[in-house]
């Protein structure tokens, strides 16, 4: 799941980029179906991930929290855009929220090795991952 989550925020963020200079509609269209794919696909995993790992006596609290800061933060991005736009234009903006998506896919890529490495025990304990296969995961990427 991790690599989905890696790999969708990176389409996400270069599909962005390239729509906003998008000069056929067709183009566009089809660049507005990768930044959903990626969108949908990012907070999927993310979703499924931080369910599997979070204690059942604590779940509901954290996805409201999830839901309360992916829900919570567009509105206030979207007023900063709008701000943005009506400065510089909806391509430079639409670009510039493509170059920070991207910086921040980049950061959770450096991140995700360490990431993987403290939830893997959780799904071990869980039963959801056998602890030979957590050693080949983990060597196999390199994080051991």
């Amino acid at each position: 799941m991790g690599r989905w989550i890696v790999r969708s925020s990176f389409a996400f963020a270069i599909a962005l980029m390239d729509f906003a200079f998008a000069g056929n509609v067709w183009i566009a269209a089809l660049l507005l179906a990768f930044i959903g794919a990626g969108m949908m696909i990012q907070m999927a995993a993310s979703n499924t991930i931080l369910q599997s790992i979070v204690d059942e006596d604590k779940r509901g609290r954290v996805i409201s929290l999830f839901t309360m800061a992916f829900m919570g933060a567009a509105p206030l991005g979207s007023l900063v855009a709008g701000a943005v736009a009506s400065k510089m234009g909806l391509q430079w903006t639409l670009f510039g929220c493509g170059v920070y998506c991207l910086i921040v896919a980049l950061v959770f890529a450096k991140h995700a090795p360490r990431l993987k490495a403290e939830t893997h025990p959780i799904y071990v304990s869980k039963g959801i991952m056998e602890a030979e296969e957590e050693a080949e995961l983990l060597v196999g990427e390199g994080a051991v």
